[in-house]
């Protein structure tokens, strides 16, 4: 590699002995974006730093100079995934120079960089935040076998594969099913819970939510196909019509056009609110009086943990996967069928009518609290290593 990181990382904590493997860990496969580094992934960095591990983060050229939302100290080194033949050039020679103990891809693109790198003492581990099967769905029917064929062959040559979900581990499985599979392991999105109690009490401008003249029904999440806002538009036309309330969407994404038209079509122009990215979305979340999520598949459904965390009721659609396991099987939060709008309309009424405790809401995201995720991570690393869980 050519560029020296930018900050040199903490040292392991005193007291290892020289014993604590992984010492460092490579993370890769970011896109050039504001932030880079998505929110989940920077909590997740942040826990490994205070664990005494070294991170360095393999960036964009556009995002070597962005704030990357991360509080510790990493090293930040170039790879320019756009063309895989000249990333992979550079990931060798960024491996041969910091000898990381583990490389974790992010995205797909750089899992299949980073498994054409020859198998050895350094960890190649793929890390998949979605659901593989259903991402592939959209795609006509060659496509599709080529894209789920080349992915089942850099997934095979992968060291280990970590899931974001007990769901997406099923999933993998039976997407790899006859196959001799490398080791899997269910490591969820972590939250930092801390941080996300400081950031929900932020104030914020939005006429809404300051004097709340009605109650609000929030989403978040890109504005794209997957996230299927038409059945939430769809289902909150009906809810309006017993219950006065509005909707506030956070997100961007190239289903705009198309989603305003649709709001203007269905007569809600008055109680809709497209209202773009966020960089924080937690005092939304807090003052909300209600959280939807309407999604036709999910890795996790990192939005949804982060809207129970501040205490606020929350549907869901009972997509694969990820919501049926954080909202426990329906038991702090009701689920409903994907793409059912008269279900979801129903759901959000009673939810808004009865909503839930929010000391009760919060305990469903401990199993998700960052350090009790970052210790879940280090222990499926050391098992794709062949090591004890104490070493």
């Amino acid at each position: 590699m050519t560029q020296e990181p930018d900050i040199l990382v903490r040292r392991p904590r005193e007291g290892t002995g020289g014993a604590l493997w992984p010492r460092r860990i490579a993370v890769l496969g970011f896109l050039p974006e504001i932030p880079p580094v998505p929110r989940d992934m920077a909590t997740l960095v942040d826990g490994l730093l205070d664990s005494g591990i070294e991170v360095d983060l393999l960036l964009p050229p556009e995002a070597q100079d962005a704030p990357l939302g991360i509080t510790g100290q990493v090293g930040r080194y170039r790879l320019d995934l756009s063309d895989e033949p000249s990333a992979l050039t550079a990931l060798r020679g960024y491996a041969r120079e910091r000898a990381p103990d583990a490389m974790i891809s992010n995205r797909d693109r750089a899992g299949a960089v980073l498994v054409r790198l020859p198998a050895g003492p350094m960890r190649r581990i793929v890390r998949n935040g979605t659901n593989v099967v259903e991402k592939t769905n959209s795609k006509h029917l060659l496509a599709r076998w080529i894209a789920r064929r080349r992915l089942a062959s850099d997934l095979l040559k992968a060291d280990g594969v970590i899931c974001v979900s007990d769901g997406a581990c099923a999933d993998l499985h039976r997407f790899l099913h006859g196959r001799q599979t490398p080791p899997i392991a269910r490591v969820y999105s972590p939250i930092d819970l801390r941080a996300v109690s400081a950031l929900a009490a932020t104030p914020i401008a939005h006429p809404w939510l300051v004097e709340k003249e009605l109650p609000v029904v929030l989403s978040a999440g890109r504005l794209v196909r997957t996230k299927d806002y038409p059945t939430l538009l769809k289902a909150f036309r009906l809810l309006v019509r017993r219950k006065r309330c509005r909707l506030l969407v956070l997100g961007e994404g190239r289903q705009r056009p198309r989603l305003e038209s649709l709001v203007r079509r269905l007569g809600l122009s008055d109680c809709v609110d497209l209202a773009g990215f966020v960089p924080n979305p937690f005092p939304y979340m807090a003052r909300a009086d209600l959280f939807v999520l309407s999604s036709r598949f999910e890795g996790f459904g990192n939005v949804l943990a982060e809207a129970l965390a501040v205490g606020t009721p929350c549907v869901a659609t009972d997509c694969r996967s990820g919501p049926r396991e954080i909202l426990d099987d329906g038991r702090y939060g009701k689920l409903v069928p994907v793409g059912d709008a008269r279900a979801l309309s129903d759901a959000m009424w009673t939810s808004l009518e009865t909503p839930a405790s929010p000391a009760r809401l919060r305990e469903a995201v401990s199993r998700f609290e960052r350090d009790r995720v970052v210790a879940g991570l280090l222990q499926a690393l050391r098992g794709m290593r062949g090591l004890p869980e104490e070493a």
